[in-house]
């Protein structure tokens, strides 16, 4: 693994490393920094770990459209 990613915790998503293009809401493996991105992963700028978990869409309160 790339220095400064952790092996992923048994029951928990494989972390997405820094360096790769991805789209959407993350949180940083390490802190839990959040990110919105369409692009590159970065280094978390917080604690500077480089794994990422994606959030998942849906899980926060939705607007009705009235």
């Amino acid at each position: 693994m790339a220095a400064g990613v952790d092996a992923p915790k048994p029951g928990t998503a494989t972390p997405f490393a820094a360096g790769l293009r991805a789209a959407g809401e993350f949180r940083c493996a390490g802190c839990g920094y959040g990110i919105s991105i369409s692009g590159e992963l970065p280094r978390c700028p917080m604690c500077g770990k480089e794994a990422w978990e994606q959030l998942q869409w849906g899980s926060g309160m939705l607007r009705s459209a009235s």
